[in-house]
């Protein structure tokens, strides 16, 4: 396959408007591919030429495909290029230049004319007009970076190397983009299907005569994970053993360790722009950049290195074990210590609150309650809350964006959304929905939902999720001016399938996740969950999710026998930093949200706090001592097959219109979520037995109304 697709010019189109924002995206877009990033600096020396030098010292080993860690990085970094670590993606590019020397191009095309075609792999055009071809390592052989036999023109990055990734804009404009006739770098990647790197090429990579044996070439020892941590090591303890340097000895520190280092980047343990890096910054920290200029530290550094590498260091598993022969400066393996505070040192930081005194920022935590109490409605409002920057159960609110994972029911999520939007504004409403003192349509809440989330014990589903949430909150920066704050799970039952929620290990790993999403978007992560079969206890399952959440606000429903509600309310069982016991009254108020073929009207509801009613000291409601847990949870899942699958029939197929559903459902919904207590030798004999006590129990309250009608079982609530 020829290459001669590139365009005379010597750069590509003109960048985007916001070439921070397209180096960004690129990153994130190849680490969700699974493409190790990291941060790489652009810019032109004083002979002109382009210097691609890394941003972080230890690029091998910290590149990342984090999106919270490249969200910090492009933060620190801005102007930053996505690099690709090579060695870990298993990745081989072959660089063909096409600026200020010989056409590698036109020598990469006639090497594939002498020797045949290449594979259709990922090819990036490069921003000096050049060319990546990108291969995957041949299972026999791992390719560094020497050059082998190529021509000249043509450099080679493989194991201990890396290349600017597709997407990156230089200052200049330049664009790193995807050729026309390759497939894309991220795509190939996640697919696996970037073909192996052809057999004669990996020959001539591996010839040597012509090339200068002074220095051994990078890479081509094929460096090892030990030897890679080895030399990164020794760059951290180096930039240390610089930072402590005393005036008057910091010049030949400099050049002693850059000496040092340089062994090991002749032996390719360690990249040189990662040693130049390291060192410089080091010298800016130790004030000899502002002493004698960054030039002459520079000539130190390279000077130091270029020795280095004519001694290159020794294998491992030979290096002299003579302790006294060895000089205390090459101890590199000591780690730097951990830091430390001492008391006095920092200053207590006061509590940063999403909802003043009752959720606190940076923090996981839960929604509680039994069906009906209106746990996803407390949880809606929240989102309205934070959305109008107004306030939730009283208490302040700040202002931010909500994505709610509807993992439960999640066609219920959108006409609630608009009952918490439009249902306080009523009033204000003609009947066309818009406000009568301006015209305008209400505006829009900052809320995103996730409809059909995947299963959250799955690590590369919760990295999308990770990466999504962060999307959004860029989207919502754009929209409204806003950042996400808070992501709600709602339910965890639905979105963490995990076989036992009395187990602690369990549902230690799934509050793991929560923090995890919580730590890596920066936002608030709240689960909405059931209560547990007495009330005063909290959530169901393990102590371990209120022992792991930071705050957990319970919704309760006072019933009585019949299942009428009388009141609701929301208490403060847990708060970190602050005072439990608070609580406010709230009402849900129906609201119109449309009709259905019949005309009958669509209804869903808005939650209405009651500030008379919000304070400390109200007791919490409790179960009636006589109520069994087959009949809790039989009346728990007449309320969600209810909510999930109930239609408007006329009783009995003549009657009036009633919200009806088949038994048949509700069984469904209870053999789910329905777990025995104790051990069982059957546990589905058992769960049928609790489905039957239950349903006796409630033909005897009269909570349920039963008729047949379509040869059909229909229940529903009088």
């Amino acid at each position: 396959m020829s290459i001669e697709y590139l365009d005379d010019g010597v750069g590509s189109d003109a960048a985007p408007a916001n070439h921070r924002d397209a180096n960004r995206s690129a990153a994130v877009r190849l680490a969700a591919a699974g493409i190790p990033v990291f941060p790489v600096k652009v810019f032109r020396d004083e002979e002109g030429e382009w210097k691609k030098p890394p941003c972080v010292s230890g690029w091998q080993q910290v590149a990342t495909t984090d999106p919270e860690q490249i969200q910090k990085w492009w933060d620190e970094f801005p102007e930053a290029v996505p690099g690709i670590e090579l060695g870990r993606s298993g990745l081989i590019a072959i660089d063909a230049d096409q600026h200020h020397g010989p056409d590698g191009v036109a020598a990469m095309n006639k090497l594939v004319a002498d020797h045949g075609n290449l594979p259709n792999g990922p090819r990036t055009k490069t921003g000096g007009n050049g060319l990546h071809l990108i291969f995957k390592q041949s299972d026999g052989v791992k390719l560094g970076n020497g050059e082998g036999s190529l021509p000249d023109g043509i450099n080679v990055r493989g194991a201990g190397g890396y290349v600017v990734g597709p997407g990156a804009v230089r200052p200049d404009g330049a664009i790193y983009e995807v050729a026309e006739d390759g497939p894309d770098l991220a795509e190939a990647f996640a697919s696996g299907t970037i073909p192996m790197v052809p057999g004669w090429l990996v020959d001539i990579l591996r010839k040597s005569e012509g090339k200068n044996d002074a220095a051994p070439a990078q890479g081509m020892g094929v460096p090892d994970d030990r030897e890679r941590a080895f030399a990164t090591a020794a760059l951290t303890n180096c930039i240390v053993e610089i930072q402590q340097a005393a005036r008057g000895t910091r010049n030949n520190t400099l050049n002693s360790v850059a000496y040092r280092l340089g062994r090991m980047v002749a032996r390719g343990w360690i990249e040189e722009q990662a040693v130049i890096g390291g060192l410089s910054r080091a010298c800016h920290a130790n004030g000899l950049v502002s002493d004698d200029g960054m030039e002459t530290v520079r000539r130190t550094i390279e000077s130091g290195v270029t020795a280095g590498r004519t001694h290159p260091y020794p294998d491992l598993e030979e290096r002299p074990i003579d302790h006294a022969e060895h000089q205390p400066t090459e101890n590199v393996e000591s780690p730097p210590l951990i830091p430390v505070i001492w008391d006095g040192e920092v200053k207590h930081n006061p509590t940063k609150w999403l909802v003043r005194d009752l959720i606190p920022m940076d923090s996981i935590g839960l929604i509680v309650g039994e069906s009906t109490s209106g746990k996803s409605f407390t949880a809606i409002d929240l989102a309205r809350a934070l959305g109008r920057g107004g306030s939730f159960l009283t208490k302040p609110a700040r202002k931010g964006g909500t994505l709610y994972v509807a993992a439960e029911a999640p066609g219920t999520i959108p006409g609630r959304l608009e009952a918490a939007r439009l249902g306080p504004l009523a009033p204000f409403l003609d009947q066309q929905g818009r406000l009568t003192d301006s015209g305008q349509e209400p505006d829009k809440l900052p809320i995103c939902v996730i409809p059909h989330p995947p299963s959250l014990l799955n690590d590369n589903e919760v990295n999308r999720l990770i990466a999504t949430a962060i999307d959004v909150s860029a989207k919502m920066q754009e929209r409204f001016g806003i950042p996400l704050r808070l992501i709600v799970i709602d339910t965890l039952l639905a979105a963490f399938p995990i076989s036992d929620w009395n187990s602690p290990a369990e549902v230690s790993r799934v509050m793991g996740v929560l923090a995890r999403i919580a730590r890596k978007t920066g936002a608030v992560v709240l689960g909405v969950h059931h209560h547990g079969k007495d009330l005063s206890r909290g959530p169901a399952g393990s102590f371990a999710l209120k022992a792991a959440s930071d705050v957990v606000l319970a919704v309760f429903a006072d019933t009585d026998n019949e299942g009428n509600v009388s009141g609701r309310r929301v208490t403060v069982s847990k708060l970190r930093d602050g005072l439990t016991g608070w609580g406010c009254d709230f009402t849900l108020v129906p609201h119109k949200i449309g009709t259905d073929d019949e005309g009958l009207d669509i209804l869903s509801a808005y939650l209405d706090p009651k500030k008379e009613a919000a304070g400390f000291g109200r007791p919490r409601p409790t179960k009636p001592k006589n109520q069994s847990h087959a009949s809790s949870a039989f009346e728990e899942a007449v309320a969600k097959a209810l909510e999930q699958f109930g239609e408007n029939q006329p009783l009995h197929g003549n009657g009036p219109q009633t919200r009806v559903l088949p038994l048949a459902k509700v069984r469904d919904v209870f053999n789910q979520h329905y777990k025995p207590e104790g051990r069982s030798d059957n546990p589905q004999d058992a769960i049928r037995s609790a489905f039957n006590r239950g349903l006796r129990d409630a033909r005897k309250k009269g909570i349920i109304g039963e008729g047949r009608w379509n040869d059909t079982d229909w229940v529903w609530r009088p």
